[in-house]
């Protein structure tokens, strides 16, 4: 529960699930800056081992940080909540989990590889 769009899924070498999402736009908090849609939110690469079955990743009612203005950032990866939803940001950051990489908003993130490195096949 709790994923947008996961437009890309594949597994790693040991079996774990990632997906890539794309994160939705006209962001608008104004106790964060106000228009922050450039920025935020952003892309996310997120990682189902099955040890997290079952959890929610808190889309729609939790967004994550990409950039913010210095003044109220908390740092890339950082989990807030949707304005509109009544959900609090402590919330978002304590029992949602979080993506394991925020990428710049809008830049659509629609593939997702992994390279298998050997000694014979680097």
């Amino acid at each position: 529960d709790g994923l947008r769009n996961e437009v890309a899924l594949a597994f790693d070498r040991h079996g774990i699930l990632w997906g890539v999402e794309n994160g939705v736009d006209n962001l608008y908090h104004s106790d964060l800056g106000g228009d922050i849609h450039n920025d935020n939110p952003p892309g996310e690469l997120n990682r189902f081992p099955e040890s997290l079955a079952g959890l929610h990743w808190g889309y729609p009612v939790c967004w994550t940080e990409y950039k913010l203005p210095s003044s109220v950032a908390r740092g890339r990866g950082t989990q807030w909540s949707w304005p509109s939803f009544g959900v609090t940001d402590k919330i978002c950051r304590e029992e949602r989990i979080p993506s394991e990489l925020a990428m710049q908003a809008n830049s659509a993130p629609l593939g997702i590889t992994f390279y298998n490195y050997t000694s014979t096949h680097p």
